[in-house]
Parts: structure tokens; sequence; C-alpha cells
């Protein structure tokens, strides 16, 4: 149903033989569906889903300084040092909540 509906884009004249960016939601048969259709994706986690995914996993007293730790990283200027501070927030959640911390690492 996903591949056919993105198939059906790019019958219509979407034009998906040069880069182009996919934001999703984590899903994992969608995914499949935009490497399937799609000549060359990139992929972009939604990092509205990859927050909540990560913030579901946590007690509420940890969630809220996690949620605010990774907006902030989000907007970090140098995608390295941003990447960088959400794989120690990873190796922090480990210990206590590993749960959290698959879901920060996974897509």
């Amino acid at each position: 149903m996903i591949t056919d509906l993105l198939a059906g884009l790019r019958e219509g004249g979407l034009e998906v033989t040069r880069p182009i960016l996919v934001v999703i939601d984590g899903a994992k048969a969608l995914g499949r569906a935009v490497t399937d259709v799609f000549d060359h994706p990139v992929v972009q986690r939604c990092q509205l889903h990859k927050l909540r995914n990560v913030t579901d996993r946590l007690p509420d007293a940890v969630a809220a300084a996690v949620a605010k730790r990774m907006r902030r990283t989000y907007h970090h200027p140098d995608p390295l040092i941003a990447q960088a501070e959400l794989e120690a927030l990873a190796r922090e959640l480990d210990r206590s909540h590993p749960g959290a911390a698959n879901a920060l690492r996974e897509g």
C-alpha cells in the first residue's frame, strides 16, 4: 500500500532519479518503501517522533531533562557536534534506561 502510493507519485511525475529528502517517522514499512521506490533517497527521521520515542521510555522526572537536551542538540549549528552530543546522551542513558538509549540510536 505505501509502496503503491510512492510509486504513484513517481509515475505522476515526481523526479526521483536525483537525491530527494524524505522525512519519516521511523516506521519500517515506510522506510522500506522509500528505498524501494526512490533511486537516491536521503532519509531523515522526524525529530518530534524521535523525541517522543525516547521520552516515552523514561520516567517523567528524567524525560523532561532529556527532551530539553535533545531539542538543544537538534538546534546546534554543527551537525558533527550535535551527533556527538546525541551519542554521549545515549551512552549516559545506557546505564539506567537502555530502552531509551536504544530508541535514541535507532534510525
